[in-house]
């Protein structure tokens, strides 16, 4: 479930910040994104509760194909999991 949402996220996914908050990112927001390169790595990560990756991923979700450099990073204390995009990548 998605409890922060950044604009620009927001602005390409066409998706308003308040509307993404509390919808699941791999089903409901971004299914291109639901694949073996991305959801997949992220379940690994938590299934050996050390997910910090770091990895180029191509966005096709209502855009132009979009390269981008990601990081899945899983924080222990707080239980979240954190799907980073690195703004102005090409």
């Amino acid at each position: 479930m998605i409890k922060l949402h950044n604009r620009w996220e927001s602005e390409m996914a066409g998706v308003a910040m308040s509307a993404a908050e509390g919808r699941n990112y791999f089903t409901q927001l971004a299914p291109c994104a639901n694949n073996r390169p991305m959801f997949g790595k992220s379940e690994d990560g938590v299934a050996e509760a050390t997910d910090d990756s770091e990895f180029n991923y191509t966005f096709t979700c209502k855009m132009k194909p979009t390269t981008v450099p990601i990081r899945l990073y899983r924080h222990a204390p707080s239980a979240t999991k954190w799907v980073l995009v690195e703004l102005g990548a090409t």
